[in-house]
């Protein structure tokens, strides 16, 4: 699948040109993806945290 699209890229000629400027846009997509999931992984840790102090603190309340 991506072969067809680095294909249809490179059609002009300047093959090793596209390719390259092809892998490069794929590179900083994939960079973006992951720092985005791990914003995202961390946002919810957070909010897990929270969670669990919340339960923590009401057990506590609970048992005394």
């Amino acid at each position: 699948r991506t072969d067809a699209l680095v294909g249809s890229m490179c059609k002009t000629g300047q093959e090793e040109q596209g390719r390259d400027k092809y892998l490069q846009h794929l590179h900083v997509l994939n960079h973006i993806d992951l720092l985005i999931i791990v914003n995202r992984l961390l946002w919810k840790n957070e909010i897990y945290q929270c969670l669990v102090n919340e339960n923590e603190n009401q057990t506590h309340r609970d048992s005394s």
